[in-house]
């Protein structure tokens, strides 16, 4: 491709030359025997992407799909097949509307070198996504030192540590830095900046627990800890079936992760209708809501440290 790295050109006159689809996210063309990347940093959080190099000194790239899991068809076929099918492979970065900055070709070094992982798409669903491990085809496409590594190497050992008990959004913000905070996510970050505040003044220790699981490439993060009481919290913002169902899915996948085994409590705005309080407490969980009217908690059944 005769286009001098870090240059800068607009996409329609690209295309105008190579050929290919001006839409899409990898395109390959018909009339030249190129495959075309491209690279939305702030556009592609929306829809979970997260392009970058990693410590294996490859750039892990995206494949397509906006929505639901990604299939390995068209343009991701295109690139797990570009060697066979003797089509050079290039990336280019969006830097304005309309303007993408070449950087580079690169290669898929063979048809293995790719994974899936999980994403959130622009409607905040998980999904499955397709990564390439794509090696750059000469050391002038290295990223410069300045530039953040994405580090998407799976966890060797499954860890488990205390973080401070930061706002509830901070580590949604970092997942989907593009996408605002559905009124679901902003309950629940209420409800638990009034909870934290309130045990913090009884004198309780507070944390959240980031756990990476061995073999997984993120960590996850429970919403509160409470290490006065030994007791896991995972807040919802509404008292529905389905946000206690969840929020006990979620609890009892990071409770055999810490140790001493803690306690488990679902904390929710409003109280629980009798079923659903049933339910959790079945399962040695405890339902935790504030009065309506006082502002004051309720926990059932009762924790004697907890009021």
């Amino acid at each position: 491709m005769d286009i001098a790295v870090g240059a800068e050109v607009r996409r329609r006159e690209l295309h105008a030359r190579y050929g290919g689809s001006r839409q899409s996210g990898i395109s390959h063309s018909r009339s030249a025997p190129v495959v075309m990347c491209f690279t939305d940093p702030k556009k592609g959080a929306l829809y979970g992407y997260r392009d970058g190099w990693d410590a294996d000194g490859l750039f892990h790239y995206t494949g397509e799909g906006q929505v639901g899991d990604q299939r390995m068809t068209n343009g991701n076929k295109a690139i797990l097949n570009h060697v066979a099918d003797q089509r050079e492979l290039h990336v280019f970065e969006t830097v304005r509307s309309g303007v993408v900055a070449y950087r580079g070709r690169y290669e898929l070094p063979d048809q293995d070198a790719w994974y899936r992982a999980e994403a959130l798409d622009r409607e905040d669903n998980p999904r499955s996504v397709i990564i390439f491990k794509l090696k750059p085809q000469s050391q002038s496409f290295a990223p410069p030192a300045s530039e953040p590594r994405i580090v998407h190497t799976p966890a060797t050992t499954t860890t488990v540590s205390d973080v401070p008990p930061e706002e509830f959004l901070t580590t949604r913000t970092f997942l989907t830095p593009s996408q605002e905070p559905t009124v679901a996510h902003r309950r629940e970050s209420a409800l638990l900046s009034s909870y934290r505040a309130h045990l913090e003044a009884q004198g309780h220790s507070l944390s959240r627990k980031r756990i990476t699981p061995r073999g997984e490439r993120r960590s996850l993060y429970t919403d509160l800890f409470d290490l006065t009481e030994n007791l896991l919290i995972e807040a919802k913002g509404q008292s529905t079936r389905e946000s206690i169902r969840m929020a006990i899915g979620q609890l009892f996948d990071y409770q055999r992760y810490i140790e001493p085994r803690p306690r488990l409590a679902v904390l929710v705005p409003t109280r629980p209708r009798e079923d659903l309080r049933d339910l959790c407490a079945s399962l040695a969980i405890h339902s935790i809501w504030p009065d309506e009217q006082s502002g004051e908690y309720h926990i059932e059944p009762s924790i004697p440290g907890l009021r």
